[in-house]
């Protein structure tokens, strides 16, 4: 699945909800919502993180992309910053990890 379609089904999860939470009171019950929103959140952008490694490995070779489902099967929410910078990338090749970084700097900067 393209990670974008990931994405639009997480929007589509959280319209849902936002119809559904407004009719309950009970602040316990909003919670376990709210809990279940955040599992959804991390999962989704796992799987995303999944698709884009594996869309690139696939492109680059055949033995590379299967190496790569293997590798990742279990990722498991190990998906910060710092992992995909120090940890994953490096393993393509430093020119990714130097490229990801470049990529996150103006986001990561701010407004101006």
């Amino acid at each position: 699945m393209p990670y974008k379609d990931r994405f639009q089904l997480a929007d589509d999860y959280v319209a849902h909800l936002d119809a559904a939470l407004f009719g309950i009171a009970d602040p316990f019950i909003k919670s376990r919502y709210i809990g279940f929103l955040a599992v959804s959140a991390v999962t989704v952008y796992e799987l995303a993180i999944k698709d884009i490694f594996f869309e690139f490995a696939d492109r680059k070779h055949k033995v590379l992309g299967n190496f790569t489902r293997e590798y990742f099967d279990r990722l498991n929410g190990q998906i910060g910053k710092d992992r995909i910078e120090s940890n994953y990338l490096k393993k393509f090749g430093e020119k990714y990890a130097k490229r990801f970084k470049q990529k996150l700097e103006p986001a990561c900067a701010g407004p101006s």
